[in-house]
């Protein structure tokens, strides 16, 4: 079973981002239109477990309130989840541009 480590075949936290990133992207796209950009600023990212290679897991993104509110004035967290454990958040600030 391929994974990110040899003898412990887990999803790489890159990958784990990667699909909350594209969720966002997708779901920022279907709201402001298509073509949307956005650009990034502080953000804070989690990863306490580890999800085995090949196991389900689900992506949800929400609105968030910014942490730097006078720098950027939107907000995304986005969590990643296996069974009943949160795998990977991410809280983003961003603006759209």
């Amino acid at each position: 079973m391929p994974g990110h480590f040899d003898g412990f075949p887990a999803l790489p936290v890159s990958v784990a981002g990667y699909a909350t990133f594209a969720l966002f992207d997708h779901v920022l796209e279907a709201a402001a239109g298509p073509g949307a950009r956005w650009q990034a600023g502080r953000f804070r990212l989690r990863a306490d477990h580890l999800a085995a290679a090949g196991q389900t897991c689900t992506v949800d993104v929400e609105p968030s309130a910014p942490s730097e509110p006078e720098a950027h004035k939107s907000g995304f967290t986005g969590t990643l989840r296996s069974g009943d454990h949160d795998i990977f958040s991410i809280q983003v600030d961003y603006t759209t541009v």
